[in-house]
């Protein structure tokens, strides 16, 4: 396989079949067609990184090549290669120094690796000194005619007989393994014999995963099984990927992480790729009352979150409901245990660096001792010195984070504004990292850079500023501002109040800035912390994401007078249009969620409820049981709009909060709304009469 851009592929492709005559089934792709080679394994790979170097497609491109294969990186000298690299990026984008501290990393790491071959050399030498043996790829059993590895067979079988034993209504079973270990690939085929032996009984599975592309292995061994036994079946497709199989009595179908409900009904749940999904979405599927399959990356590229290993299984481990068992697969299918390129990919992008194991004891740590060590110099972090930080530092924010991946790698060591801090406190024998942070400097922008993104264009990096242009103030873009990108806790200390101090630590000591905000997928748990600190919302990205379910938001917290006044008041603004959202895109959301958000902005003492006379009149009939609910809503919206947008003067319960978001602002049905709240009828109207009441008497 070659992986070419440019105009000279096929002069090189005419070069390689002169040197390589052997050479078949050569396919030239773009690295924009990536998902096309997800779960194939090719010999030979050619990838031009003269003008793009992205650690994710690096990883996916090298990962699919078999032991005894060739693996080429065309490159250029140094600075040549920094030069062609910037050709190609915006102005914003061009690597600070014209330096690339993390190819530089890889280059240093390929030089490192006793496989690897950096020297200028022609096609000639290659076929005389790099001649590609033949390898004998552990795939000894068989399942249905398809090759296996024992410990696929071994995966397979036992989930099989779990399935069809009667003794278990409900199981869960974990599969866990490293990338290239063959666990999508079980599952197709385990899905497919169950097809079979349930005969012509009809049979739903719905497979879930953070993208579509995450599971055509999986789709892919399905249809092989099916083909193998030669059953009828039809692909159903999504932009040119799998997206289900059909059967004449049926339906494996592929369902996004956002879509999965409590209500769904399905003969087997599977969740592919499970640790860059929320635990919270994990633990809606494991109580289903189904049978369930999840299937996680430990070390690769798809950046698996450690909150999967010791939240999730931890979890699910002291559930006594359902038959759970673990399986591992540590065979690599394409090539052998501890080959050297996936242990060059796993040194260069920190694929398999895990947390310290030590127990911190909050007990024996003097708050007033702890130092923040600030990290702004990638040279020194990509250095021999600076490595163990580096490590120790990012173990912990992937221990804590369920979406990882080697690129978060690229922008920490080139884009010049992404940085790390640590606090510290001093140990028996060392120092324990308590608190690990990334932080992204931003704003700072001139009136081109202004305009441009008014003009509809993104520039990299300045993801709060950009929000400030296009939806409040264009003077905010010009401050000095600071974006925590990511921030984590030792487990061992979590609730302890040490999120707490880091949030208090940093904002002393960047007190230079104008500003810190953050963005983030809004949950109850982040916004009850993050409004601790006075940081106040003042963007909500209306769709949620399918991957996760979540609305992103953008709150700040002023750091300098300059910064405060326009914030209250973008928070201010922000409050309405959140309001009227919850009609619209946001009808969805969970009321206790919105009542944090509602609670977390500026409110508004002067905002004026636009109640007529009439109104008045209709308010008070239906106060006094004279008038149905519907023919006084229109006031009552106005009395709920008035009660969350002003200083709390009144104290209403959560349940009565509750009911004015999803009854009165959110528009939802009764039944909806008893269904959101849990309450019965009775209990509700009468709940939310009173606290209409209460508003009425405080406000008019």
């Amino acid at each position: 396989m070659i992986i070419l851009e440019g105009k000279k592929s096929q002069s090189i492709f005419h070069s390689l079949n002169h040197f390589f005559p052997l050479l078949r089934n050569v396919e030239i792709i773009t690295t924009s067609d990536l998902s096309t080679i997800l779960g194939q394994t090719v010999d030979f790979l050619f990838i031009d990184l003269r003008k793009e170097f992205e650690p994710n497609k690096v990883n996916i491109l090298l990962e699919a090549v078999r032991g005894g294969g060739l693996i080429f990186i065309l490159g250029l000298p140094y600075s040549e290669w920094i030069y062609s690299i910037n050709q190609n990026r915006d102005f914003e984008d061009k690597l600070p120094r014209n330096k690339s501290v993390l190819l530089s990393w890889l280059i240093k790491n390929i030089k490192n690796n006793s496989q690897c071959e950096t020297e200028n050399i022609s096609f000639q030498e290659v076929t005389t000194r790099f001649n590609p043996m033949p390898y004998n790829i552990n795939l000894s059993d068989q399942i249905k005619d398809i090759p296996v590895t024992p410990e696929q067979k071994r995966v397979i079988e036992s989930i099989l007989n779990i399935y069809f034993d009667s003794k278990y209504p409900n199981s869960c079973s974990i599969v866990l393994a490293n990338r290239g270990r063959g666990k999508s690939a079980s599952i197709g085929l385990l899905i497919s014999q169950i097809l079979l032996k349930r005969d012509r009984k009809s049979f739903r599975a719905l497979i879930s995963s953070p993208h579509l592309t995450n599971v055509q292995t999986l789709f892919d061994f399905l249809s092989r099984g099916l083909i193998s036994e030669k059953v009828k079946f039809r692909k159903i497709m999504q932009e040119g990927l799998i997206s289900g199989i059909q059967t004449k009595n049926s339906r494996i179908s592929y369902v996004w992480p956002s879509e999965i409900d409590n209500g769904l009904k399905t003969d087997l749940f599977v969740i592919d790729e499970a640790a860059a999904i929320p635990v919270e979405i994990l633990k809606k599927v494991a109580k289903t009352r189904t049978k369930t399959i999840f299937l996680s990356t430990i070390h690769g590229y798809e950046g698996a979150g450690r909150s999967f290993q010791h939240k999730f299984l931890h979890y699910m481990r002291k559930q006594k409901q359902s038959h759970y068992t673990e399986h591992t697969l540590n065979q690599p299918i394409r090539y052998m245990q501890k080959d050297s390129i996936e242990k060059l990919l796993n040194d260069t992008f920190l694929l398999d660096v895990e947390l310290d194991p030590q127990v911190i004891d909050s007990q024996t740590i003097d708050r007033n001792s702890v130092n923040i060590q600030v990290y702004k110099d990638p040279e020194y972090l990509f250095s021999d010195d600076g490595l163990p930080s580096l490590k120790q530092l990012f173990s912990l924010l992937i221990y804590a984070h369920y979406r990882n991946q080697p690129n978060d790698l690229l922008v920490l060591a080139d884009s010049g504004k992404h940085f790390l801090t640590g606090i510290y406190t001093k140990g028996v024998q060392k120092e324990n990292l308590l608190v690990s942070s990334q932080l992204a400097e931003e704003g700072s922008m001139n009136r081109e850079e202004i305009q441009e993104i008014s003009s509809g264009k993104f520039i990299k990096g300045n993801l709060i500023s950009t929000v400030s242009i296009r939806h409040f103030s264009e003077e905010f873009a010009k401050l000095r501002g600071l974006r925590i990108v990511r921030i984590a806790v030792h487990p061992s200390i979590i609730n302890k109040g040490y999120g707490r101090l880091a949030i208090e630590l940093h904002n002393k000591l960047f007190s230079s800035y104008d500003w810190i905000g953050v963005s983030y997928g809004a949950t109850v748990k982040l916004m009850k912390f993050w409004r601790k600190f006075n940081f106040k919302p003042v963007h909500i990205r209306p769709i949620h994401t399918l991957e996760t379910g979540e609305w992103n938001i953008v709150v700040i917290h002023p750091l300098k007078p300059s910064a405060e006044a326009i914030i209250n008041q973008a928070s201010a603004d922000f409050l309405l249009q959140f309001i009227a959202l919850l009609k619209q895109s946001l009808h969805s959301m969970k009321p206790e969620l919105v009542v944090q958000i509602l609670k977390s902005c500026s409110f508004i003492p002067d905002y004026k409820p636009k109640i007529t006379s009439s109104g008045k009149i209709r308010l008070k009939n239906y106060l006094e049981g004279y008038l149905n609910f519907l023919l006084a809503v229109d006031v009552i919206y106005e009395l709920a709009t008035k009660y969350f947008v002003s200083p709390k003067t009144i104290k209403l319960s959560p349940s009565q909060e509750a009911l004015l978001v999803t009854r009165i602002l959110q528009g939802r049905t009764w039944g909806q709304t008893l269904s959101k709240t849990g309450l019965k009828w009775k209990t509700a109207n009468s709940l939310l009469e009173k606290a209409v009441a209460k508003i009425q008497q405080e406000y008019l």
